[in-house]
Protein backbone atom coordinates (compact mmCIF):
# COMPACT_ATOMS: atom_id res chain seq x y z
CA UNK A 1 0.00 0.00 0.00
CA UNK A 2 1.54 3.43 -1.14
CA UNK A 3 1.14 5.83 1.27
CA UNK A 4 0.71 9.80 -0.51
CA UNK A 5 1.89 12.55 1.39
CA UNK A 6 0.88 16.00 -0.42
CA UNK A 7 1.56 18.63 2.33
CA UNK A 8 4.60 19.83 3.88
CA UNK A 9 6.15 18.85 7.57
CA UNK A 10 6.39 22.55 8.16
CA UNK A 11 6.18 21.66 11.63
CA UNK A 12 9.81 19.71 11.71
CA UNK A 13 11.20 23.08 10.32
CA UNK A 14 9.44 24.98 12.95
CA UNK A 15 11.03 23.22 15.68
CA UNK A 16 13.87 22.94 14.47
CA UNK A 17 14.69 26.51 13.67
CA UNK A 18 13.24 27.17 17.30
CA UNK A 19 15.93 25.29 18.92
CA UNK A 20 18.89 26.65 16.48
CA UNK A 21 17.76 29.88 18.01
CA UNK A 22 17.95 28.43 21.26
CA UNK A 23 21.01 27.07 21.11
CA UNK A 24 22.44 29.99 19.93
CA UNK A 25 21.25 31.98 22.64
CA UNK A 26 22.96 29.73 24.86
CA UNK A 27 25.81 29.86 23.05
CA UNK A 28 25.90 33.98 23.42
CA UNK A 29 25.31 33.70 27.01
CA UNK A 30 28.01 31.05 27.46
CA UNK A 31 30.46 33.35 25.50
CA UNK A 32 29.15 36.34 27.75
CA UNK A 33 29.74 34.43 31.37
CA UNK A 34 30.09 30.47 31.01
CA UNK A 35 33.23 29.08 31.45
CA UNK A 36 34.89 26.80 29.65
CA UNK A 37 33.64 23.54 31.27
CA UNK A 38 30.08 24.80 30.85
CA UNK A 39 31.26 25.17 27.31
CA UNK A 40 32.31 22.04 26.92
CA UNK A 41 29.71 20.57 28.82
CA UNK A 42 27.32 22.14 26.89
CA UNK A 43 29.21 20.80 23.01
CA UNK A 44 28.98 16.83 24.68
CA UNK A 45 25.10 17.83 25.01
CA UNK A 46 24.80 18.82 21.51
CA UNK A 47 27.00 16.22 20.03
CA UNK A 48 28.37 13.50 22.02
CA UNK A 49 29.96 11.97 19.19
CA UNK A 50 32.19 15.11 19.18
CA UNK A 51 36.22 13.87 18.98
CA UNK A 52 38.99 15.05 21.06
CA UNK A 53 40.45 17.03 18.45
CA UNK A 54 37.45 18.63 17.37
CA UNK A 55 36.33 19.90 21.07
CA UNK A 56 39.89 21.26 21.42
CA UNK A 57 39.39 23.02 17.92
CA UNK A 58 36.07 24.23 19.29
CA UNK A 59 37.79 25.20 22.87
CA UNK A 60 40.19 27.47 20.83
CA UNK A 61 37.25 28.87 18.74
CA UNK A 62 35.42 29.73 22.28
CA UNK A 63 38.76 31.24 23.42
CA UNK A 64 39.28 32.92 20.32
CA UNK A 65 35.64 34.14 20.05
CA UNK A 66 35.34 35.07 24.23
CA UNK A 67 38.15 37.72 23.46
CA UNK A 68 36.76 39.42 20.64
CA UNK A 69 33.66 39.81 22.12
CA UNK A 70 35.39 41.40 25.12
CA UNK A 71 37.13 43.91 23.34
CA UNK A 72 34.04 44.85 21.51
CA UNK A 73 31.94 45.50 24.70
CA UNK A 74 35.04 47.30 26.15
CA UNK A 75 35.25 49.90 23.26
Amino acid sequence: MKRWFFGERKHIDDEKKAQEAVDLRNLRWLMDNGTVEEYVFYVRGLKPDVTATELQKLISVFHEQRSERRRQRDV
